[in-house]
């Protein structure tokens, strides 16, 4: 039983891989198999259909997400800090792996995307858009973040800006993110923080 769990793991992580570097569409479980050196039966054994793997990778952001959320130690920074850290791991942790986030990647093939897919990906973005707006909320509160839309709006143009910087990066220089990313922060910024 543990080795399908791992095979499973390993289908699950290497689909996510390749749904940020090619896209959903542009990857088939053949390509899974050679790089795993597994038969495509064993694929389809956990994902009977290749929207079931596209959901398995998207829950599996989501409680990422949700298992930062609850740590502990990430609850005790300050909003400032916990706006840094979800950019490094919500973003910026892609760069060095020339690919985007998972946010950029579905969001450019939406459209096209089987319906249980989108459903499952509507409720991450709309848990990480939440989550976002509620600490730029209080943030604002304390007088860490400046700003003069509303928290919902700030979090869509934060959210937008930093998958927009992931896909420049692919294209252009890498460092262009890291400007862009600067650029948000300093505009949030106040002279008491």
């Amino acid at each position: 039983m543990a080795k399908n769990n791992t095979t499973k793991q390993e289908i699950t992580d290497l689909g996510e891989e390749l749904i940020r570097s090619r896209g959903y569409s542009a990857f088939s479980y053949h390509d899974i198999a050679s790089q795993l050196n597994i038969k495509n039966a064993a694929i389809h054994y956990h994902f009977p259909l290749k929207e079931d793997l596209g959901v398995a990778v998207v829950k599996k952001n989501i409680e990422k997400f949700e298992e930062l959320l609850k740590n502990p130690k990430f609850n005790k920074l300050s909003e400032w800090d916990r706006l840094n850290v979800m950019m490094d791991e919500v973003f910026g942790k892609y760069l060095t792996q020339e690919c985007v986030c998972l946010v950029g990647a579905l969001s450019a093939e939406y459209p096209v995307l089987p319906e249980i897919i989108q459903e499952e990906f509507q409720q991450m973005t709309s848990k990480i858009r939440a989550w976002l707006a509620s600490l730029l909320k209080e943030g604002k509160k304390k007088k860490q973040f400046s700003f003069v839309t509303t928290p919902e709006t700030k979090a869509l143009m934060i959210l937008s800006n930093m998958i927009a910087g992931l896909q420049m990066a692919r294209v252009m220089n890498r460092s262009d993110f890291q400007t862009i990313r600067n650029g948000i922060l300093k505009e949030l910024k106040t002279e008491q923080s």
